[in-house]
């Protein structure tokens, strides 16, 4: 997800900020569950680009285990 914050001055539009962040549901309930010592399963694809290296870099940030290879 990409989310930018644009704020109107007069006829011009200016942006106060823009960042990125992985998420979603169910992603967002896999690691919640996870973080229970739940047993869950999330299955995705990710792109061996710029984006993909960015979600699986972001996912082991904060724990994600068995992770695919690839991705960036």
């Amino acid at each position: 997800m990409v989310a930018v914050d644009v704020l109107a001055a007069g006829d011009e539009e200016k942006i106060k900020g823009a960042g990125k962040s992985i998420g979603g549901s169910a992603l967002n309930a896999a690691f919640a569950l996870q973080w229970q010592d739940v047993n869950r399963v999330f299955g995705g694809y990710v792109g061996r680009d710029e984006t993909g290296g960015f979600i699986v870099g972001e996912l082991k940030k904060i724990g994600g285990n068995k992770l695919p290879k690839g991705g960036g």
